[in-house]
């Protein structure tokens, strides 16, 4: 029970006398129970608790034999949507055949009518510690994912997933599609700003930044911290909306910002360039990006220009 509360239900079966006896034994061990009388209104529910919860029922427990949609085609219907569902079917000694094929399909365990309640109470344990080893297993991945490829203060990719996914993004694009634009952002004399005013102003500059920036991004759009106060975009539009974006950014962020209950003035340097299908790779095109940062800020430095397209 320690384990199986942390657990949804979902109980498909036609008898109702058996659905309910079992309705209230899962009602006292799980934390969510959904119970359906037969295979499509199985099926109906456990697609509206995705939709609802973004996730499907940890384990699936249905009857064979049932009206409209029977155990076997759920379940298959089930396991084509997600694979790792955990499905515990309830069979009654003729139903042999049917039995195996669910087996041959992956489902987790069965027991056999008439139910004895202490062997589902002790199938259902074992499925839910399996679930939950499987979920745990899941989250440390995640996690290691995270610790590996997301920059821990701003939450946008770091560095290295920063190339791996511009890289996969070439490969796939033989030839582009539509006009990309690799462009670097850099923050204007951020070290005098965190000498000054300490390094959690400047931790602070660069969230608000990354936040502002995330404003004006798709989802389809790699945004990743590059290093220190540099950050790389892979725009995907064309010249008109390139400029009409990187003006709203340079709007936003070069200006007086209130940020740890101070007024802080700061702007943005970038420097950009197209990707093309000479570009063997995405170093490429980030030195030439590098290269016109370089002579933007050359050219600030000098007070030739405050901003430039």
């Amino acid at each position: 029970m320690h384990v199986s509360r942390e657990l949804s239900v979902l109980f498909v079966e036609d008898d109702k006398h058996i659905s309910h006896d079992i309705e209230e034994i899962l009602r006292d061990i799980f934390s969510s129970v959904l119970v359906a009388e037969n295979g499509q209104e199985g099926l109906e529910k456990y697609l509206s608790f995705h939709k609802e919860y973004g996730k499907y029922p940890d384990i699936v427990m249905t009857d064979i034999v049932m009206p409209y949609l029977s155990g076997v085609e759920m379940s298959r219907e089930i396991l084509a949507l997600y694979p790792e569902q955990a499905i515990v079917v309830l069979s009654a000694s003729n139903d042999t055949t049917s039995v195996l094929d669910l087996l041959n399909m992956g489902v987790e365990a069965y027991v056999l009518k008439p139910i004895q309640y202490e062997i589902l109470i002790q199938t259902l344990g074992r499925v839910s510690k399996k679930v939950m080893h499987r979920k745990m297993s899941e989250a440390y991945i995640k996690k290691l994912e995270s610790l590996a490829y997301i920059d821990p203060l701003t939450g946008i990719s770091n560095r290295r997933r920063f190339f791996e996914k511009a890289n996969a993004f070439l490969l796939s694009q033989n030839p582009p599609l539509s006009p990309y634009t690799l462009c670097i952002f850099d923050i204007d004399r951020f070290k005098d700003i965190n000498d000054t005013y300490g390094h959690d102003m400047g931790d602070a500059i660069l969230c608000y930044f990354v936040e502002s920036i995330k404003k004006h991004l798709d989802d389809k759009e790699c945004f990743a911290r590059f290093g220190g106060d540099e950050f790389m975009v892979i725009f995907q539009r064309n010249d008109n909306e390139i400029k009409s974006v990187l003006e709203q950014i340079h709007t936003d962020i070069s200006k007086s910002h209130t940020l740890l209950g101070k007024q802080i003035y700061f702007s943005v340097s970038m420097g950009w360039t197209q990707i093309n299908v000479k570009d063997d790779n995405i170093d490429v095109a980030v030195k030439r990006a590098d290269l016109h940062l370089y002579e933007i800020k050359q050219l600030k430095k000098e007070a030739k220009i405050e901003f430039m397209i």
